[in-house]
């Protein structure tokens, strides 16, 4: 799941969530020391507050605009695969818009969720040093735990878990 600390390191989604909710008073820069405390103590002092305001970011920024996308760029079959969307939905996080069109036609042949799901983990493994190119110039021994981020991602969207556990908060979860 997304929760807690985790957006906090990513620049781009830290503002936007700050942008939205400034009920929580993260007023440093984020992807900072004190970003981080600043989050830390938002979650411990309001946690029920500070999840569900992550829930609404996240349909909001992540599952809407994907569900968008994929429909114009994927099969129904596979638009309407829990598995496939969880898993984009992760990727796109990660990853946000890079590359995903290029990953999705190198994927475009794939008959079932699970060969797509393997098929853009190909991809997104073969091609780390273009999706994050200043991030491994500055952070080149990082590129384990990127490849970790992409096997865990198809580890837990193969198994089909996380709608089953989390998808009541999310309205956008697709039907099984």
């Amino acid at each position: 799941t997304r929760c807690s600390r985790d957006w906090s390191s990513d620049v781009c989604s830290s503002d936007l969530f700050v942008r939205d909710n400034p009920q929580f008073e993260l007023t440093a820069k984020p992807a900072t020391k004190e970003f981080d405390e600043q989050w830390k103590k938002a979650s411990k002092e309001k946690p029920k507050e500070m999840l569900d305001a992550q829930l609404i970011w996240y349909d909001n920024y992540i599952t809407k605009p994907l569900k968008k996308d994929l429909t114009k760029l994927l099969p129904p079959p596979l638009v309407n695969s829990q598995k496939v969307f969880v898993f984009m939905s992760d990727r796109r996080v990660q990853y946000g818009p890079v590359m995903e069109t290029q990953a999705l036609a190198y994927a475009s042949n794939a008959k079932t969720p699970e060969e797509f799901i393997n098929k853009v983990s190909e991809f997104d493994l073969t091609h780390l040093q273009e999706a994050f190119p200043t991030y491994l110039a500055t952070h080149p021994n990082s590129i384990k735990g990127l490849k970790n981020r992409i096997e865990e991602r198809k580890k837990t969207s193969l198994k089909g878990i996380y709608c089953e556990q989390f998808g009541s908060r999310f309205r956008t979860c697709p039907v099984k």
